[in-house]
């Protein structure tokens, strides 16, 4: 079966009295949510919508704006245009540092390199932006934070370079050096240099002049008081797009790690720099943990309702120590996911439906980065069987817990006294590190446990949706 019907069924099956996969998505929080898969080079796209949408319609890409910004730097310093290490004091008008600075900072504050500003260890401050629905200031007046802004002034509050520090102030500091470079508008300047060279059509940093686009909600079922709010921080959070676009400038980036003769978007050499993690999981513009050094992505949230993520599998052990095929078997690197909603309550749909695509597609478990959520409870699989080597686990665990066989030989989770509970399979893929055995999900419940064997023991990790947190459960008896 197609991949988007096996996510749809999945996703009906959740709810025993919704009648189809967008009243359960509805239910779960998102009516709308736009879903593009990349497989061997090769985009398709699929929309789970209640309102009428499909998948050309646009949604707020929210901070999945900023790597495309940061692209767009990359090819700057690839044209010879800008260097990675330049200062921004020596980039900057005069009178955008002198609203960057205070006393105490002035000498500290033109150590900031572009470099610092695209992996978020800078030291500016101001990490998000809530938007404006009327009477939206120009990008200096943000920086500034006087009259009217609705957020602070942004300013040095760490070391320039010493540690991760996510700021989308520094992003809209990038943005207006981009656009005093190259002396362009800054949706012009990047249609120029990313979105028209990729085919991104459906890409704007501009609120739409369409029909087709969706609306901020709260719920499934309770849209916001404003359709949408605009971001003056573009480059922070201003993007329109479609997750089809998206994946276009994932599988470039892709292209531009393998191919050696300067062919790519970006020339191997800077793609690798910019793909290397500096600090806190973070690259330059792009979440790349070095372990497992699998992917690479970014995940988005705007107000009032507006949640999104974004992934790439690649190979980011740019030695050759790493064997790649080892590490993440039956993975063709030219792949991902895009997940895109208009829902305040979509962070966790977004990250059910990125690991039901990668257990349907046999593909790795997205590792984490920063800004993904600790715990995401996955889909369950109420119409699989569960792998049967659950009975290892079956005894007393710690923490009151009992895994044991019910009926019918079924898998059952008991806490203390409490009634046991059905244990269902869960759509998400296997972890490498640490090898996960099997991963099942409590019925009806947002926990799940992780059957693992770590070092010849066996463990139960109990993942608790609720608290957000993991535990690990020892054999008792």
């Amino acid at each position: 079966m197609e991949a988007f019907e096996l996510l749809r069924e999945i996703i009906k099956h959740q709810f025993d009295n919704c009648a189809s996969s967008e009243a359960a998505l509805a239910t779960l929080g998102s009516p709308s949510t736009s879903i593009g898969i990349l497989d061997d080079a090769e985009i398709s796209s699929h929309c789970i919508a209640t309102e009428g949408h499909n998948q050309d319609t646009l949604f707020q890409a929210c901070s999945i704006s900023k790597p495309v910004a940061c692209v767009s730097a990359a090819i700057l310093v690839q044209q010879g245009k800008l260097s990675f290490d330049d200062k921004i004091a020596a980039l900057l008008p005069i009178s955008v540092m002198e609203v960057l600075e205070t006393p105490s900072t002035k000498h500290l504050l033109g150590e900031i390199t572009i470099r610092m500003l695209m992996s978020h260890t800078s030291g500016l401050s101001q990490h998000a932006f809530p938007g404006y629905t009327s009477n939206i200031p120009s990008p200096l007046d943000v920086l500034a934070g006087k009259g009217g802004i609705n957020t602070k002034h942004v300013h040095l509050e760490g070391l320039p370079g010493h540690r991760f520090s996510y700021s989308g102030g520094g992003m809209t500091v990038l943005q207006l050096i981009l656009e005093h470079i190259t002396n362009q508008a800054f949706p012009d300047l990047v249609r120029e240099l990313v979105l028209d060279p990729l085919s991104m059509h459906r890409s704007f940093y501009a609120i739409p002049q369409e029909e087709n686009y969706a609306i901020a909600q709260y719920t499934g079922f309770t849209a916001c008081e404003v359709p949408y709010r605009a971001n003056p921080e573009q480059a922070a959070a201003g993007l329109w797009t479609t997750p089809t676009d998206l994946l276009k400038l994932v599988r470039a980036l892709q292209r531009s790690l393998r191919v050696n003769d300067h062919t790519g978007l970006l020339h191997k050499e800077v793609a690798q720099e910019m793909l290397t993690e500096i600090s806190g999981t973070m690259a330059m513009g792009w979440f790349a943990p070095r372990e497992p050094g699998i992917a690479f992505g970014h995940g988005g949230s705007n107000e009032p309702g507006w949640r999104c993520f974004l992934v790439g599998y690649a190979n980011l052990d740019f030695g050759a120590a790493k064997d790649w095929n080892a590490v993440v078997p039956i993975l063709d690197t030219d792949c991902g996911i895009a997940v895109m909603t208009n829902s305040a309550a979509g962070i966790d749909i977004c990250f059910k439906v990125v690991n039901a695509i990668a257990y349907i597609k046999g593909w790795s478990s997205i590792p984490y980065w920063y800004g993904n959520p600790v715990v995401t409870i996955p889909f369950a699989l109420k119409s699989h069987e569960i792998d049967d080597r659950w009975v290892r686990w079956i005894g007393i665990w710690s923490n009151g817990w009992e895994i044991e066989e019910g009926a019918e030989s079924q898998a059952m989770a008991r806490f203390r006294n409490l009634s046991a509970i059905k244990l269902i399979a869960a759509a998400m893929p296997a972890m490498k590190h640490p090898k996960m055995e099997l991963n099942m999900v409590l019925e009806g419940l947002a926990m799940m446990m992780s059957f693992q064997e770590q070092e010849g023991e066996l463990l139960v990790v109990l993942w608790d949706g609720g608290s957000e947190t993991k535990s690990t459960l020892r054999r008792v008896k």
